[in-house]
């Protein structure tokens, strides 16, 4: 892959200014990536749930310290296969050409191509992909079930469980969707405001960004793509 067609590749590396307009630079990168990595690693119930599961403060803080380098190394790798797809794909668009029919389908496209010929290296990417998926949507899953215990069964019923009925209370939240009359008088006014107030937050952002779309004042060039190489 030539240093031209990696250079090719998403122009992030210019400044840009703080146009909010312009899709990629480095601030909004940096900034958005900073509010969006911090909630992640602060407040997110799944990431919660893992500290809590460590016995000691400075572990959790290993934890993190650890995750944060991970991260940061399979962005790379994802970055990485984003430069080769373009490298290998620019003069042969597999959407102009067909054969591809999203944008997601690209990377597996890829791995066939280069890799199609090996016996066994494109069911170990398909084995990767599901084993991450299922242990995304397992932690999840456990997350949603820990929540439904201690911030709707424990503050309106004073009933406690034993360890075989909390187990067969968490399987069936995963399961089988739960469908209790829990009192929400309590919780009902902070649950509404702080909803209702997301919701308009969230719409006036996304509506002035469709709105500046449709009228031409945001736009997100493609690099040029051909099908010239097609054999």
């Amino acid at each position: 892959m030539s240093g031209d067609l990696v250079w090719c590749g998403p122009e992030i590396w210019k400044v840009g200014g703080l146009k909010h307009q312009t899709r990629h630079t480095i601030w909004n990168l940096v900034i958005g990536g900073l509010m969006y990595w911090l909630q992640a690693n602060s407040v997110n119930q799944t990431m919660v749930q893992r500290y809590l599961a460590l016995p000691t403060l400075r572990k959790a803080k290993w934890a993190v310290f650890l995750f944060c380098i991970g991260i940061s190394v399979l962005y790379c790798f994802c970055l990485y296969c984003g430069l080769l797809i373009y490298a290998r794909f620019y003069d042969c668009d597999p959407l102009q050409t067909k054969l591809a029919k999203a944008k997601d389908q690209l990377l597996p496209l890829l791995v066939m191509d280069v890799l199609g010929g090996i016996p066994g290296l494109p069911g170990i990417f398909l084995a990767g992909i599901f084993s991450a998926a299922l242990s995304s949507l397992s932690t999840s899953l456990n997350s949603i079930s820990a929540v439904v215990l201690e911030d709707f069964y424990k503050p309106f019923y004073s009933k406690q469980l034993s360890d075989r009925q909390t187990n067969w209370l968490l399987k069936g939240v995963v399961i089988v969707p739960s469908q209790w009359d829990l009192n929400w008088e309590c919780s009902l006014w902070g649950a509404l405001v702080g909803g209702l107030s997301g919701l308009v937050l969230m719409a006036c952002w996304c509506l002035s960004a469709q709105m500046a779309i449709a009228r031409g004042y945001i736009t997100h060039p493609h690099k040029p793509l051909s099908t010239s190489g097609c054999l």
